[in-house]
């Protein structure tokens, strides 16, 4: 036994040793990662600062683009993220004024050959830089994008063709995307927002031709953008909507119409208060409250005892918004009604406004 603990001492004294140089080789690997990673950070905020300074001073015509060029061409892969982190501070006719500097640091003839790349992290990135050139060659390259197999890929080829702001891109980039998911479709209409005022006449004309062209996911695109953009010239067309076959297009169409405020859609999308779809008549049950709809404060009371718990509450909400005359509308349900379902949901919403405490101790 003494022999074989005399034997294993130098061992583990052996082993001890590697142990302990292992662990101060790691501790000096650490700590040089470290140094490194501190000193290329310092490095990269310098160059930020620095370059940050001279596009400023390009913006408001202090110093000539070529002064700028020589700076960021010093490290093309930081220059490139700086300068899409800065264009995205500025307002367009402004960062139209950027467009030398990425002309400078993307190749063209990289980027629309990456698009094919078997990376989809490549792929991406190419189809966001040639966002930023807003040429012919880069356009082209990526409606070809809109093919990709990868729909992430296609989006992001869509929002960089809204950044060249020419609607000849909508329609292609709408055709793109042939999915009925609805948070798929937001999507687009985020991407199509992004050229304003300038996509309505493509939109409405999507609107005009609903039933012969478009599938009903484009469609329903068209409309969400209209209403986003208050647009008043779509109020005949989303009216016409009202009565589609397909119920989102119905939900949406009262949607738009009550966003854009024109009380020409009121009897219209009254008549959808008794929509066979529950989710219809919760939209327009919303709308007829968003439009200040007085004189139809009698479909929000009968609302109150719809089958569904949304289109109660939105009628209750809608009635609450009208200011006193649905206040007390409610009141007088609340203390009148037989319907349990209705006179609860009068309750909720007085209470959440402050008003039951009123309506229990009117002196």
């Amino acid at each position: 036994m003494e022999i074989l603990n005399h034997n294993l001492l130098p061992i583990a004294l052996n082993i001890g040793l590697v142990l302990s140089g292992m662990i101060v080789l790691l501790l000096m690997i650490i700590t040089a990662v470290h140094w490194q990673s501190d000193r290329q950070q310092k490095h990269a905020i310098a160059f930020d600062r620095i370059n940050e300074q001279l596009l400023v001073s390009y913006i408001e015509c202090n110093i000539p683009v070529t002064e700028v060029i020589k700076s960021v061409k010093k490290k093309p892969l930081e220059a490139m993220r700086l300068l899409m982190e800065f264009s995205k501070k500025l307002q367009p006719v402004d960062q139209s004024r950027l467009l030398p500097l990425f002309g400078e640091l993307i190749e063209v003839d990289e980027e629309t050959s990456s698009l094919n790349s078997p990376s989809l992290k490549r792929r991406l990135q190419a189809a966001e830089r040639l966002g930023y050139l807003k040429n012919e060659t880069s356009a082209n390259a990526l409606l070809h994008a809109l093919e990709d197999d990868v729909m992430e890929v296609r989006y992001c080829a869509a929002r960089s063709l809204a950044a060249h702001g020419q609607t000849k891109y909508i329609e292609p980039t709408l055709l793109a995307f042939d999915t009925e998911h609805e948070i798929n479709w937001l999507r687009l209409v985020e991407i199509i927002c992004d050229y304003g005022s300038l996509a309505v006449p493509s939109l409405l004309s999507v609107l005009e031709n609903s039933q012969r062209k478009y599938p009903n996911y484009i469609v329903n695109v068209a409309i969400r953008v209209l209403g986003v953009l208050k647009e008043p010239r779509a109020v005949h067309e989303l009216i016409h909507l009202l009565d589609h076959s397909d119920f989102s297009i119905r939900l949406n169409a009262a949607r738009a119409l009550g966003e854009i405020g024109d009380p020409a859609a009121i009897p219209p999308i009254a008549e959808l208060s008794h929509d066979r779809d529950w989710a219809v008549r919760n939209k327009a049950i919303e709308a007829i409250g968003k439009l200040h709809a007085k004189t139809h404060i009698p479909i929000l009371i009968e609302a109150l005892s719809d089958s569904s718990w949304w289109v109660r509450f939105s009628s209750a909400q809608a009635l609450r918004s009208l200011g006193q005359p649905g206040i007390q509308k409610l009141k007088e349900i609340m203390k009148s009604t037989h319907d349990v379902y209705a006179h609860d949901m009068c309750c909720q919403v007085l209470g959440e406004h402050g008003l039951l405490e009123i309506t229990n101790n009117p002196s």
